[in-house]
């Protein structure tokens, strides 16, 4: 912690020069190292929650300098961390709904993720993101387990998008080889909140069986819970390899 608060104190001098990728790096940095403010007793704390203070403060006065995939990654880390950085979100998810086919696979994964954190289900975006996710130029670029993500985040915010759901059942039911263990118990988790039914969980139990090995006891009984919560019984699954 000595170097990054002897780093820090260096750069929280010169805070207004600052760029986005500065302040999503400083952010990511600090969420990685576990820098969080926690007592004013603390001289280490008190510069931590400084810094934070002033990338929100920016952030805010800089909205309209900063791209829009620049936004959705500093909303990111934001979330990821733990914090809420004010009013200014209201000001990036509308800049960043206004420009939302042009950032990259991976900001629209950070945008869901950071709507979820924040349990911000603002409808005229997710919308668009949906409508965005189901492009199929991205629909068929983007890796099936940032898929998962973003529908686990639609379920975090009890968001049930008839159109994203039907995109990406069509998807799994056609087998879910793709996506690796963590995802298979994300996507069970999430269309079991949902309380989506179909052939997608059939290509679910088989995932779920041939790496039955890998899954932790928590995922195998979050899998077996959301089986249960759309009622679906796969006697060769949950009375065999589970």
């Amino acid at each position: 912690e000595r170097f990054y608060y002897r780093l820090l104190r260096l750069m929280v001098r010169r805070s207004e020069l600052w760029t986005e990728f500065d302040m999503a790096w400083i952010l990511y940095a600090m969420r990685r190292r576990k820098l969080v403010a926690v007592s004013d007793e603390v001289k280490e704390h008190r510069l931590w929650g400084k810094v934070h203070l002033n990338i929100a403060s920016y952030f805010r006065q800089k909205m309209h300098l900063i791209s829009p995939q620049g936004a959705a990654f500093i909303l990111f880390e934001f979330a990821r961390s733990g914090l809420y950085p004010g009013r200014c979100i209201a000001k990036a998810m509308e800049r960043v709904r206004k420009h939302l086919p042009s950032i990259s696979d991976r900001a629209l994964v950070a945008l869901a993720v950071a709507m979820a954190k924040f349990d911000w289900p603002e409808m005229r975006l997710l919308k668009k993101l949906t409508a965005e996710v189901c492009q199929p130029r991205r629909f068929v670029r983007m890796h099936p387990n940032m898929l998962v993500v973003v529908l686990h985040s639609y379920a975090k915010l009890d968001v049930r998008d008839p159109v994203l759901l039907q995109n990406l059942c069509d998807l799994f039911a056609r087998g879910c080889q793709p996506i690796d263990v963590r995802s298979t118990f994300m996507l069970a988790y999430s269309l079991g909140r949902l309380g989506v039914r179909g052939p997608v969980w059939r290509a679910i139990a088989e995932r779920s069986a041939k790496a039955m090995d890998r899954h932790p006891p928590l995922h195998l009984s979050l899998i077996a819970h959301a089986f249960g919560k759309v009622a679906v019984r796969d006697e060769e699954f949950l009375c065999g390899p589970l």
